[in-house]
């Protein structure tokens, strides 16, 4: 092997080892999000909490979708190929991101992410809340006590369309308790 192919050759190789990290990586965030959002059961509804959260893997997204048009275009079947590896890892992407920003109520819990125990909150550890209105959002604020007994706070966003359900089970859940007042603002 000449030096002036061996180059190419490395490159080659180098481009598709990458791809497969990429793929590999990719579907297994999205299989541990598949499988993190199917433990959480029963959920009674859910939302998607933030605009930005496509911001890197739609863009990600964007980039190679145009480079792969453009190796259509000129007919580079190699380009092509790693376009259309990219893209399925990006889509991957997209999902597991889309999954890991829902905001997910059960009668048992609320749940900001699936994928970190600490945006969990249990409704049985509600000691108080209140409710902020707006225009198009209302912000909760859920105060209780953590594992070590120390007085947190829980914030959620709720959009408008699931204001009455997600109103009415706090109500359920939350109001008809015996719980304590909290004597001074905390947070």
């Amino acid at each position: 092997m000449t030096p002036s192919t061996f180059i190419p050759n490395v490159l080659a190789v180098l481009q598709v080892t990458l791809l497969v990290a990429f793929l590999v990586a990719t579907g297994a965030l999205m299989a541990i999000s598949i499988l993190n959002r199917l433990r959480v059961r029963p959920i009674r509804f859910s939302w998607y909490s933030g605009r930005s959260f496509f911001f890197w893997p739609g863009g990600f997204l964007f980039v190679v979708l145009v480079l792969t048009v453009y190796a259509a275009f000129e007919e580079d079947y190699r380009l092509m190929g790693l376009g259309s590896g990219y893209t399925l890892g990006a889509l991957c992407w997209c999902l597991a991101v889309r999954m890991s920003r829902a905001v997910l109520v059960t009668d048992y819990r609320l749940i900001r992410s699936i994928h970190d125990p600490r945006d969990t909150l249990e409704w049985g550890r509600v000691e108080d809340f209140f409710v902020t209105p707006g225009r198009r959002l209302n912000h909760y604020v859920f105060f209780y006590r953590d594992d070590d007994g120390r007085r947190s706070r829980f914030e959620l966003v709720v959009p408008r369309a699931h204001e009455d359900r997600f109103r009415k089970l706090v109500s359920r859940l939350v109001e008809n308790r015996d719980i304590q007042p909290i004597e001074r603002a905390f947070g």
